[in-house]
């Protein structure tokens, strides 16, 4: 991760399930690889370690392009998703889905919905 990123720290709790997260930060199109989402995941409310897992996220655009994001494991065991110059470029509602691979089990993470604008 960058020093010039916003790095957005989320929590998600496998035994709950996932709950869809309003994103209060302001998206701006023309943005590159400015902001990365870092999940946190626990399980009976203790953490869970990633190390070792692929990690991958998929922004929806306004325009309903999917793009595939390759995820990482930071120092910390937690989930790491940094857009990419392709994710700023449509204006309007977009979705962020964060999965991972965990012993061979795809858990989705994280779903957050969120806004661009046009810059």
């Amino acid at each position: 991760m960058s020093n010039n990123q916003f790095n957005l720290h989320y929590e998600a709790e496998l035994n709950e399930g996932i709950r869809v997260t309003t994103l209060s930060p302001i998206f701006c199109s023309g943005d590159i690889e400015a902001h990365s989402f870092v999940v946190k995941v626990m399980r009976n409310g203790k953490p869970v370690n990633l190390a070792g897992t692929t990690v991958r996220g998929f922004f929806i655009r306004p325009d309903n392009v999917t793009i595939t994001l390759e995820g990482s494991v930071n120092d910390d065991g937690e989930a790491v998703v940094t857009l990419t110059n392709s994710c700023y470029h449509k204006q309007g509602r977009f979705q962020l889905v964060v999965r991972a691979t965990i012993n061979g089990v795809v858990s989705t993470l994280f779903c957050g919905l969120g806004g661009m604008l046009l810059t």
